[in-house]
């Protein structure tokens, strides 16, 4: 099941801004898979920088949460895909139950984000989370960038 937080909009442009100086490194979606989808991303330390640290607050204080195992900047740009590199998209962000996924939107965007039968569409300073053992995918933008925060915290027993 996927939930819906927000971030005090005092820090969305702030956010933003701190995101647009990010130095990112060209990446594939799936390692190794010759159909995959390339993306832009930036890793932050597990424990969090001053760019995250107004969304860990949030999710600290909303979700029964130990702390970030991993937490990265994705940039996904519009471009043409197959149907084979539409379907490679699909993704678990950890295999096994016990962590909880969240993903904060810098922008707003027409690359939905897809988990299940659950479509969300991206506003700058909102975030949704879900079980990281559930399949889900981003649509790539027509018209824009779409950056996201994409965080994976252990869950406390």
């Amino acid at each position: 099941m996927v939930k819906k937080l927000s971030l005090d909009s005092q820090y969305v442009k702030e956010i933003q801004d701190k995101v647009s100086l990010l130095k990112f490194d060209y990446e594939a979606q799936a390692q190794g898979n010759k159909d995959t989808v390339y993306q832009y991303i930036h890793m932050i330390p597990r424990d969090g920088n001053e760019l995250v640290k107004p969304i860990l607050d949030v999710a600290y204080k909303h979700l029964n949460i130990k702390w970030g195992i991993r937490i990265k900047v994705n940039k996904l740009l519009p471009q043409d895909l197959t149907d084979k590199q539409k379907e490679s998209l699909w993704h678990k962000d950890k295999d096994e139950s016990g962590y909880t996924s969240l993903i904060y939107y810098v922008n707003d965007s027409d690359g939905d984000t897809i988990v299940g039968d659950y479509k969300n569409t991206p506003k700058a300073g909102e975030m949704i989370y879900f079980d990281s053992d559930v399949t889900h995918k981003p649509s790539l933008p027509t018209k824009n960038e779409r950056v996201i925060i994409n965080f994976i915290f252990e869950k406390n027993k």
